[in-house]
């Protein structure tokens, strides 16, 4: 969508008036891998905030990861607004992980089991009736089973105590 922004749900014609201009991949994000010159080469060191001086660089750079998202507000509790919290958690972690160029933090976190079984349902109504549905057998229909169980429990003792005072006379 272009300039002028419109957001209100009660105009949905305007977030396709510019969709045949606008539709097509875009690039979201860009990662680099290399050996990366020190800002600092060349320059005097900078002092901390006590007035020492920081220790000496590395004389070699090291290979290093770089990944730039271009999204200021994947990562912030926005995300808890737009439902998108599994997937921007997701990528934050394994973004992490490949930045810290150790790849077997990479394959053991890619070999970790995960129940996300609503999560994997895309249409929202079908997501919304299975949580009704999950809700209702959690909150109604198991208390009315372990109710009823107690009932026929306390039905039972009690047929059990009129059967024995009937033999014992």
């Amino acid at each position: 969508m272009r300039e002028p922004f419109y957001t209100s749900p009660e105009m949905p014609m305007m977030f396709t008036k510019d969709a045949a201009d606008t539709a097509g991949a875009k690039i979201l994000g860009a990662s680099l891998t290399g050996v990366f010159p020190s800002w600092f080469r060349d320059k005097p060191k900078p002092e901390q905030d006590d007035g020492s001086e920081l220790p000496d660089m590395p004389s070699e750079p090291k290979p290093s990861r770089l990944v730039i998202a271009g999204d200021t507000d994947f990562a912030t509790s926005f995300m808890n607004v737009t439902g998108a919290q599994g997937s921007n958690v997701d990528f934050i972690i394994k973004t992490a992980d490949w930045m810290s160029n150790d790849d077997d933090i990479i394959g053991i976190r890619s070999r970790e089991s995960r129940s996300n079984r609503l999560d994997k349902i895309l249409d929202p109504a079908k997501r919304a009736a299975a949580m009704r549905f999950t809700q209702l057998v959690n909150v109604f229909l198991i208390p009315l089973l372990v109710i009823v169980a107690g009932l026929l429990l306390a039905w039972r003792r009690r047929t059990k105590g009129t059967r024995a005072k009937g033999v014992a006379k």
